[in-house]
């Protein structure tokens, strides 16, 4: 949609009424926000709101904004028609307010990284125990092949799993939803298959020297 377009009003306001109802509509449901006070059932949104024809404030600092459907929160019509999504605004008129908002925004900007989702400082301290542990193995195909295993090992013990993570895992759906199946390679296989078409591979030591741009064994 294009301003230039000789139709653009009526079709902006066509797609914001359209958007509106399809994002904006709020429907009150029990566990969602419906709450019960003093025995009472209550949107704790405090739906449906006061309807009115403009935007208003009064003498006392009371305010309210133009609504003409009880049910629908208040949003802006800019963001609406760029994001198409659900959007919320609410006017600031008090120092308790913009501090509230100021510390949520910085501290969820600045916030440090739990230790389940900082996978570099996972995998540098099992390196440093991996070392410890290896010092004296002189065999570096098996210390490569422990360090991976062991990372691999340390990431999943700390991985924290979502709740449809863990049914689909009891009721043996996988852990992901694909279009198609896989089969396992394993690394052994290869390996043997790499020896046998490449009998040097077998020997423990062997020099790889450039020659002329040719690798030569």
């Amino acid at each position: 949609m294009s301003p230039s377009d000789a139709t653009y009003d009526q079709t902006k306001v066509f797609r914001e009424q359209l958007h509106c109802r399809a994002l904006q509509f709020h429907q009150c449901e029990i566990g969602r926000c419906l709450v019960v006070k003093k025995g009472r059932t209550v949107c704790k949104n405090r739906a449906p709101w006061p309807v009115s024809e403009v935007d208003w404030i009064d003498k006392n600092g009371e305010w309210g904004m133009k609504r003409t459907v009880p049910y629908v929160n208040g949003f802006n019509p800019t963001i609406t028609e760029a994001i198409i999504c659900n959007n919320d605004i609410k006017l600031v008129t008090n120092g308790d307010e913009t501090q509230d908002m100021t510390y949520y925004f910085t501290t969820y900007a600045t916030k440090k990284r739990d230790k389940s989702t900082n996978e570099t400082a996972i995998l540098a301290k099992r390196y440093a125990y991996h070392q410890k542990q290896e010092a004296k193995n002189n065999n570096y195909d098996e210390v490569g092949r422990r360090l991976i295993t062991r990372c691999a090992t340390s990431l999943n013990r700390s991985q924290e799993l979502s709740a449809p993570e863990v049914i689909s895992y009891l009721m043996g759906w996988g852990d992901r939803y694909i279009s198609h199946y896989f089969v396992p390679i394993y690394l052994d296989g290869i390996a043997s298959v790499l020896r046998q078409a490449h009998p040097i591979l077998q020997t423990k030591k062997y020099v790889w020297r450039i020659d002329q741009g040719q690798v030569l064994i």
